[in-house]
């Protein structure tokens, strides 16, 4: 399953909890501040797109890199939250 907010330049929040999704692509979305995203199947996360998220939650998925900017990974927000065993990263090749 996919949430296709492609487009929606001012979305603000993004909460899609326990919803079997697969992917998500936020790289049209700067405005974006706000996204839960906890107990789906998501493998790859890429927030480098994103310079004002600063709540972001992905527990829970098979992802195990998340790529960020080199301005987030420096200053990770206290309000993002990821499974122990993933990683910050600006390349998650």
């Amino acid at each position: 399953t996919n949430i296709n907010v492609q487009h929606l330049a001012i979305l603000e929040k993004i909460t899609a909890p326990r919803n079997v999704l697969t992917s998500k692509d936020t790289s049209t979305n700067p405005a974006l501040q706000l996204l839960v995203l906890n107990d789906n199947d998501i493998e790859i996360s890429d927030v480098s797109m994103n310079p004002a998220l600063n709540t972001f939650a992905i527990e829970n998925n098979p992802v195990s890199c998340i790529r960020v900017s080199a301005d987030q990974l420096a200053n990770i927000p206290l309000n993002w939250t990821k499974d122990a065993g993933d990683t910050y990263s600006e390349d998650c090749n």
